[in-house]
């Protein structure tokens, strides 16, 4: 008689089964947002990791593999966007590409915020610089004058800029 009151045997239950599924549906629900989140921490670590190794490749005078490190950068520099125009110039002028170093540093210089700007325009002299370098080296007067008059020029037109740089001033 008590087995009839009793409809449910607990011991018929398949209890790990019914866990089993559960866990199985809740990794599922959680797959997408896992992988959400896996994605936007790469995106936030790839300015760091490839700006790290473009600097160890600069440093061991690999300027093709740091431009290739750099060129990564263009899908994350959407708050900062300057800084691809940047860290070309950088690259051009190691290169000695001192033509399109100039282009990218006026990029730069140009979709920079005011703040910014400083720190764009003092390599952007020091580029020049290299290049009337490189003029006097190959014995090209004319070229050097035209650089180094282009690099005191920008100096002086941006005197703010250089105040604390007394290094880059006596260098020039």
């Amino acid at each position: 008689m008590n087995q009839t009151l009793r409809r449910l045997d607990i011991g018929k239950v398949d209890l790990e089964g019914i866990r089993r599924r559960k866990r199985q549906k809740l990794l599922v629900w959680s797959l997408a947002p896992i992988v959400l989140l896996l994605l936007v921490a790469s995106w936030l670590v790839l300015p760091y990791a490839a700006t790290s190794q473009a600097a160890k490749a600069t440093g061991y005078q690999h300027y093709d593999d740091a431009a290739r490190w750099l060129g990564l950068l263009g899908t994350n520099s959407y708050f900062e966007s300057y800084k691809r125009s940047f860290n070309q110039a950088i690259t051009q002028t190691h290169r000695k590409q001192y033509n399109e170093a100039a282009e990218s540093f006026r990029a730069a210089i140009a979709a920079a915020p005011e703040s910014e700007k400083c720190m764009i325009r003092v390599p952007s002299v020091l580029s020049t610089e290299l290049a009337g370098d490189d003029a006097v080296a190959v014995q090209d007067t004319q070229a050097a004058i035209i650089a180094y008059t282009k690099a005191l020029s920008d100096m002086a037109a941006h005197s703010d800029c250089f105040k604390d740089q007394q290094a880059v001033m006596k260098r020039i």
